[in-house]
């Protein structure tokens, strides 16, 4: 699951200008990368576009980067990785209100100690750390990789098969890895479902930082309305081709109900807002890959056999007990969920090098892409409640 949001706090997919508006960011789950910051030793760390930020996470109305770049907040969760009171950080030249550190009280960011401290409640990983992590993806990205090959190549086979080759690597990554996989660790009980409490009101799930940032890496935005889903995969540099078919996303619930009622969309001014981007075709048709979620469809039975296959060579692989240790992870949950968002790229990278999938000219070449690319990056999917 990962995914979704808007500029500043993640990457917007769609934002519906109707009246139900509400009830699609309530259902939202962010995978947001946007440069945070890490740890105050490392040279070019205070520079806050050099480091990653990832939320996985389910939020009400935000990630909690938007907060994290308020102000002086970055400075001051850097600050508090030693617990410090709020007169420790005046007498450092660290500027901070008391209402400031109620609001990362409130979203979770910091905690107050019993003797009036504060200290940061995420983990920023600094670069020898994330050398560290990065070192244990590789190896474990390795071994999976192996695990997976025959799978993967049988998997673009099929859709070769049905006309959609060119969505291979999105839907890989999307669907299957970024997608169906947490679904299936959390089935297990082996990542902790998210969930918005009294206790978490703001957003539920996992934060952190990391830093250098990665030469590349994608992510998932996922939106929800009635019975269909719409995801894309994105990346940072490919967001701004993405941008003219965001202005057009109220044009989205439209598309969902005319392919609710037939196979193609007979809205003309859908089809008008939306061809341009690849979506559907002049005449309606969707031209991005239409999933049904469950195992009557060939694509999403195999994307979940293969998700099942990744769920438990993790569970088998990685040693969370270890984890914590090294790395200070709360939880075997966390721990999988850290690892496993390195491996993400990891995998991908080295089924990509092998010529078994090919990245999007969105992705790859985001400067010269044409604007119908961006729709190489886009999969609907329908619920198993249609009719």
């Amino acid at each position: 699951v990962g995914m979704v949001s808007q500029l500043v706090s993640g990457f917007p997919i769609f934002q519906n200008n109707t009246n139900m508006k509400t009830s699609w960011l309530a259902g939202l789950i962010f995978l947001s990368m946007l440069p945070i910051g890490a740890a105050a030793q490392d040279k070019g760390i205070d520079d806050f576009s050099k480091n990653e930020s990832i939320c996985y996470c389910m939020p009400n109305w935000s990630t909690p980067n938007n907060v994290v770049g308020f102000d002086n907040n970055w400075q001051l969760l850097r600050a508090m990785q030693v617990p410090r009171s709020k007169e420790e950080l005046d007498s450092l030249g660290i500027p901070c209100t008391y209402s400031q550190l109620q609001l990362l009280r409130d979203w979770g960011l910091i905690e107050r100690n019993e003797d009036d401290r504060y200290q940061t409640a995420i983990l920023l990983l600094d670069s020898a750390a994330t050398a560290r992590l990065r070192a244990h993806s590789r190896r474990l990205s390795d071994e999976l990789v192996g695990v997976i090959r025959p799978s993967v190549t049988d998997y673009v086979r099929l859709l070769e098969r049905d006309g959609i080759g060119g969505h291979a690597y999105s839907l890989l990554f999307s669907l299957v890895t970024d997608g169906l996989t947490w679904k299936r660790l959390e089935a297990d009980g082996r990542v902790r479902k998210m969930e918005l409490t009294l206790k978490h009101p703001m957003w539920d799930g996992e934060f952190w930082t990391l830093y250098p940032k990665r030469d590349f890496y994608c992510g998932t935005n996922k939106s929800t309305l009635g019975e269909f889903s719409i995801s894309l995969n994105w990346s940072e540099k490919a967001f701004q081709k993405m941008i003219p078919l965001f202005k057009n996303s109220y044009l989205v619930p439209r598309m969902f109900d005319d392919l609710s009622k037939s196979d193609r969309v007979s809205d003309a001014e859908v089809i008008a807002g939306l061809s341009p981007f690849g979506l559907v075709d002049g005449e309606g048709h969707p031209t991005v890959p239409v999933i049904r979620e469950d195992t009557t469809d060939v694509i999403y039975a195999a994307s979940w056999k293969m998700a099942g296959t990744i769920a438990d060579f993790l569970a088998s692989h990685m040693d969370t007990v270890a984890l914590r240790k090294e790395f200070g992870f709360v939880d075997g949950s966390q721990s999988i969920v850290i690892l496993y968002h390195e491996m993400l790229w990891d995998v991908l990278a080295q089924l990509e090098q092998a010529g078994l999938v090919k990245r999007p000219a969105v992705l790859a070449d985001p400067e010269h892409a044409r604007p119908e690319e961006v729709g190489k990056g886009i999969f609907l999917t329908r619920s198993e409640a249609e009719k």
